[in-house]
């Protein structure tokens, strides 16, 4: 009777540790913290001044592809810094939510006026989340309140998540080649000149 009973107490720890084994890929899930990755796709630059400011700015709008290897992640802020060479401490940039904006390009050094328009679900401040291993891709319209050109150091994103972790993306300006951005036309509408 005794070597029944020691044989079914090892079947069921045999068994009972089986289950828990099946347990261990869902607790090391639930223990990984997202890690964001990112580059620029294409990246544009304008001067220009707002409706209620007179003062001219700098206004940079990119396209990046971002993904989250681990886990997903979800966005609920996100913030921009830049290092600039003639500056002791990085610059906060103020994201600009979608609107009507106009850029000026030059074409045979004549100035062309075009419009952007770029669908509100394709800007990464209405990003929320960014799921596993799966690139997205959106937008990214920000301004400084001082003329710069696109000579930065580095440039800086922080993700907030909505469980308060922070997730940084920083992309120096030695990694992005001017001869790899894709220059988007279909963002762009001519307009008439002024």
């Amino acid at each position: 009777m005794k070597k029944k009973s020691n044989r079914n107490f090892w079947i069921a720890t045999i068994i009972g540790l089986i289950g828990a084994a099946a347990w261990v890929p869902q607790i090391y899930d639930w223990t990984l913290q997202p890690d964001l990755e990112g580059k620029i796709l294409s990246q544009y630059h304008n001067y220009g001044s707002f409706l209620n400011d007179t003062a001219e700015t700098s206004i940079i709008l990119q396209k990046l592809s971002l993904f989250s290897k681990k886990k997903d992640f979800f966005n609920k802020s996100l913030r921009v810094y830049l290092k600039f060479p003639d500056k002791k401490n990085e610059v906060e940039a103020k994201i600009i939510a979608p609107r009507v904006m106009v850029f000026t390009f030059s074409e045979n050094n004549e100035p062309i006026r075009k419009r952007l328009k770029v669908n509100p679900d394709e800007h990464l401040i209405h990003m929320i989340v960014f799921p596993k291993s799966q690139s997205i891709t959106g937008y990214l319209l920000f301004k400084l309140d001082f003329k710069v050109s696109l000579n930065y150091e580095y440039i800086r994103y922080v993700f907030q998540g909505y469980s308060e972790d922070k997730h940084e993306i920083i992309i120096n300006s030695t990694d992005i080649k001017e001869n790899e951005l894709l220059h988007d036309e279909s963002i762009w509408e001519r307009l008439l000149n002024y």
